[in-house]
């Protein structure tokens, strides 16, 4: 192993060495290749702008291709998440193709967006002066992971911090990973059991949580509701967070970010959620009611609807059919 060691990192290993000639212009030949037999690597993908393969830039750990706006956004985020090249420019090496090759952008939107993110940014906000609203989603999408599925993928396994003192470290001289202990002084080629038996746990939390908007009904409030003509749906922002058992809602996702007091606050725990399914209308009604109150909410479509039914009934007591046909 070489003195220097690095911290294990987001995403798939990449060499440091640099490429000679020859395998620099087949990779040229192979990334280029890569993108014009998959639609989804000709836009960008952070703001879906179109992209050729000339003037694309890619995370080569990441393996997902993206804009130059988007790209100075993701030098930002510091290389330990994401490692950023040009497409034609930079001499690439064969496992940078490779990992470009496993992932590509439809895969790594699967990954990174699994969690469908409250707004996202359009070509427009790639073009011009640097926009709040693309700064504040690359790094809610990678630094935070707010919209990210759960766990680690597969091939991301062995990068992953490991548990009781372990974490995993590049020898910079063969390109190898190897285990390393501080607190006992212990190392390894391979993955002690102690490291993996509880990262594989910490992979699949039994309480994701979830954010999104959802549409929320006036009144209910201390048992109390109005009268049905001066009840309406207004749209809020809902958080969830991963462990916790408060649902809080804001006026928008920026109020969220902001960290404004949330508009209110229903605490799950007891909680009994009522589902209501209107067919003839195809509308998506869930209720989260408790003995202060009732919180009616509407989701926009029937994959948000069962997302939110997925990440709430870890935390409420029971789940109940209100009705699949009636409206009220």
């Amino acid at each position: 192993m070489s003195s220097t060691q690095t911290v294990a990192e987001v995403g798939m290993p990449c060499s440091t060495r640099k490429a000679d000639s020859s395998e620099a212009k087949r990779n040229e030949t192979r990334v280029t290749k890569l993108m014009r037999e998959d639609p989804s690597n000709l836009k960008c993908a952070d703001c879906s702008s179109t992209l050729v393969p000339k003037d694309a830039w890619a995370a080569i750990n990441l393996g997902c291709f993206f804009c130059i706006k988007c790209a100075g956004i993701h030098r930002q985020l510091g290389v330990h998440i994401s490692k950023v090249r040009m497409v034609h420019g930079d001499d690439w090496n064969d496992d940078w193709v490779d990992n470009m090759a496993k992932w590509g952008n439809e895969r790594a939107e699967r990954f990174w967006e699994a969690r469908a993110p409250p707004q996202r940014p359009t070509p427009d906000d790639s073009a011009g002066q640097q926009t709040k609203l693309l700064v504040d989603f690359i790094k809610a999408k990678y630094n935070y992971r707010k919209f990210a599925a759960e766990g680690e993928p597969t091939d991301w396994l062995e990068n992953l911090t490991l548990a009781n003192g372990w974490a995993r470290f590049r020898d910079e001289a063969s390109n190898a990973f190897y285990y390393h202990n501080a607190g006992t002084g212990e190392t390894a080629w391979e993955m002690p059991a102690a490291a993996q038996l509880e990262q594989q746990a910490a992979a699949a939390p039994s309480r994701p949580g979830r954010e999104g908007v959802l549409e929320k009904k006036s009144g209910g409030k201390d048992g109390k509701e109005k009268m049905k003509l001066l009840q309406k749906w207004d749209k809020r922002f809902f958080a969830l967070a991963p462990g916790a058992t408060q649902l809080k809602y804001y006026k928008s996702a920026d109020a969220m970010r902001k960290g404004d007091e949330p508009l209110g606050v229903q605490e799950c725990t007891g909680a009994t959620v009522f589902l209501k399914e209107v067919t003839k209308k195809a509308e998506y009604r869930f209720t989260v009611k408790t003995s202060e109150r009732e919180l009616k909410l509407r989701a926009g479509t029937k994959e948000e609807y069962d997302a939110w039914q997925a990440a709430l009934k870890p935390v409420v007591d029971a789940f109940g059919l209100l009705s699949t046909e009636d409206d009220d």
